[in-house]
Formats: structure tokens, C-alpha cells, sequence
């Protein structure tokens, strides 16, 4: 566990690599985030902290280039570090919303607009299935194309940190499927996840199987 400097004396659960992330958790405003919780069922971990540390460990599931895989691990540390500064009693849409206010708040500290928006647009995927869900498929596909536009080249990096995302606790797996499922649809075929070894228990016989089952298998109820 890691303590990062500042008078708060966070103790993170999980441990800093590089001098830019130890650079963000000086901020207090980012310690403000990590030890801030939320008490909802898709976050049963509690402290967004805790949640952080999940994600990281599923990013070390994969053999990501070492250049991704920072990418990504900053995309971890602060993707929902600022969701106390939603204002809850107006609607959560840019920029009251916690990806926009990421994405605002990492942009000196990188220069990598894929990543920003990547930042930005973290829970497009999961709020398009969900519009999908409750029937509005018009929300649904306005979200999709949008995020396909924003990042016409890095719809793979964008998969691999929703994959991370949602293998927390607390969060329904059929989402992946249809994200995947979706993006064909408008002719963006998603890669095979780069696991290290290949998971315990799956009836694929290989990882670009597995990932089909991952990111493509078909649900009964859809």
C-alpha cells in the first residue's frame, strides 16, 4: 500500500509506478475522490479507491504493451475520482459529470487527447446498454456513434478499459456482450483481450474463443 504526500496522508490500496502518478496523488482533491464513497449497487466495493485497485488488478490480467498499459492505468486512478463533485440535483450530463470533470482535471497533467476522451466518455458504453435496456434505442445509438466518432481508432483501447471496469463487483457481465455486438453493427470489430494466461474454467479453446464469449456471446433475454 502506498501514502502518498499530503495532509491527508491517503493510504491507497494499491501501489504507484511512475512519477506522474504519484504527481496525482499529491492533489487533494484527487485523495478527496479516492477516499469518497458510494454507497450504490453497482459499487459494492465502497471507496472509489477500492474500486480503483480492482480495476488495476484486472489490467494486469492482460499483457498490454507497456505504453498502454500506463495509458490505462491513469485512466483507472482517475475515472471516477471526482464523482463528489457531481452536483446530484441537477442532471449529471457535461459538465456536471464525472468523466467530463476526469477528463478536465488530467488534461495538464498529459498530453494524449485519446486518452482524455477515453476519460470522458468512460461510461458511454455502459449508459448505452442501459438506454438499450430501457427501451429508448434512439439515446442508445446517438451514444454509440458518439463515442465511435470521439474515438474512431481506439475503439479497442476504449474496450479493454471497459472490460477492466466492469469486472468489479456489483456490475452485470451481459453488457459486454452487447457493447461488442452493437459496435459490429456499425462496422467495428473488436481484438482479442491479451490475457496473460488463459481464465480457469472457460469451454473456449483459445483466448480469441474466449473473448468471443467475452465481448460476444448471445443472451437468451436480449
Amino acid at each position: 500500500m502506498e501514502t502518498p504526500p499530503g495532509p491527508s496522508a491517503l493510504v491507497l490500496p494499491f501501489d504507484l509506478e511512475s512519477d506522474l502518478e504519484w504527481r496525482i496523488a499529491a492533489s487533494p482533491a484527487w485523495g478527496i475522490g479516492m477516499d469518497w464513497c458510494e454507497s450504490r449497487r453497482r459499487h459494492p466495493a465502497g471507496s472509489v479507491k477500492e474500486h480503483v485497485a480492482q480495476v488495476l488488478a484486472h489490467l494486469d490480467r492482460l499483457a498490454l504493451p507497456a505504453p498502454t498499459r500506463a495509458r490505462l492505468r491513469l485512466a483507472a486512478l482517475v475515472h471516477d475520482a471526482f464523482k463528489y463533485r457531481e452536483d446530484m440535483s441537477v442532471p449529471r450530463v457535461s459538465p456536471n459529470e464525472h468523466g467530463y470533470l476526469a477528463s478536465q482535471w488530467l488534461a495538464p497533467f498529459v498530453d494524449d487527447p485519446v486518452l482524455l476522451a477515453l476519460l470522458e466518455l468512460h461510461d458511454e458504453g455502459y449508459r448505452a446498454w442501459r438506454s438499450a435496456r430501457w427501451g429508448a434505442e434512439g439515446q442508445e445509438r446517438v451514444r454509440l456513434e458518439r463515442l465511435v466518432a470521439r474515438l474512431p481508432h481506439d475503439m479497442n483501447l476504449y474496450a479493454t478499459f471497459y472490460w477492466a471496469n466492469n469486472q468489479t463487483d456489483g456490475k452485470d457481465q451481459s453488457q459486454l456482450a452487447w457493447f461488442a455486438r452493437r459496435l459490429g453493427d456499425l462496422g467495428y470489430e473488436l481484438s482479442p483481450l491479451p490475457f496473460r494466461s488463459f481464465p480457469v474454467g472457460r469451454l473456449a479453446a483459445s483466448p480469441s474463443s474466449f473473448f468471443r464469449q467475452v465481448f460476444r456471446q448471445e443472451f437468451d433475454h436480449e
